[in-house]
């Protein structure tokens, strides 16, 4: 039988200590930020080519359309012959469940192409951000922190991991 060990906890830190590992972060993030911008404009290309759900959406929909003329056409068909009310029950609840199915699928999908483009401009409001701040930063200004951070996470060996806006990380070690 092993025994658990316990992690160490985060170290205590301050405000000032965030707010200087964070300076070294985004100096050097701006020491390279001509390659950054460009990896961030590939990204955002990348985000925003939805070809491939809007084909898979627009099959939806198309699906969607077809159900609904398949159970109206069974419909006006049961209407003119009366079968019986079992057998139309079980097949409009089948309609409308393939129905509800596709539905879901559709507003996923569509919940997806909203969040990648989303995140695309999100990206190119970072490529933007960034290129408007000076090379170095010298000291702490809320506004650029708001811009450009996304998160930062510290971490038990004394490191903090800032995640910028653009999907880049940089790993600070405190000390």
């Amino acid at each position: 039988m092993t025994k658990a060990r316990n992690a160490a906890p985060p170290p205590t830190i301050d405000e000032k200590t965030i707010k200087t590992q964070f300076l070294k972060a985004c100096n050097l993030l701006m020491a390279d930020r001509k390659h950054i911008a460009a990896d961030c404009r590939m990204l955002a290309d990348m985000l925003a080519d939805t070809a491939a759900l809007d084909e898979k959406i627009s099959a939806l929909q198309k699906e969607m359309e077809t159900v609904v003329a398949l159970n109206s056409a069974f419909i006006h068909s049961h209407n003119a012959t009366g079968e019986n009310l079992e057998g139309f029950t079980k097949t409009t609840d089948e309609y409308d469940e393939r129905y509800r199915k596709a539905e879901a699928r559709l507003e996923k999908l569509q919940a997806e192409r909203r969040e990648r483009l989303a995140r695309c401009q999100a990206v190119k409001r970072f490529i933007e951000d960034m290129l408007k701040q000076p090379l170095v930063l010298e000291r702490w200004e809320d506004q650029t922190w708001s811009l450009l951070v996304k998160q930062a996470v510290v971490s038990a060996d004394g490191t903090i991991e800032f995640t910028f806006l653009g999907e880049n990380k940089i790993t600070t070690r405190i000390g």
